[in-house]
């Protein structure tokens, strides 16, 4: 991971203390209705036939793109905001 950062931001150079956030933000799972996911799972659907069953094209709303900020605090830890740029 860290070498495909590397990779790909050249001109940041990694310093001592920096953070590299890695995982999933909350708010950017699927609403799926309940009716839905029992009905994917009696059909035994895998995973990406229940992704294509349950996406409705007003979910891509719900992922992080360019230009939102995201704000992650950790108690004693401190706080980070970042600007998703790509």
């Amino acid at each position: 991971m860290l070498r495909f950062i590397q990779k790909k931001y050249a001109s940041i150079p990694l310093s001592k203390g920096d953070l590299i956030l890695t995982g999933t933000p909350s708010g950017v799972i699927f609403n799926v209705p309940r009716w839905k996911a029992r009905l994917a799972k009696l059909f035994r659907f895998g995973r990406f036939q229940k992704l294509a069953f349950s996406q409705k094209e007003s979910s891509a709303e719900k992922f992080l793109k360019a230009g939102n900020n995201v704000h992650i605090s950790a108690e004693w830890l401190g706080s980070v905001s970042i600007k998703i740029v790509e």
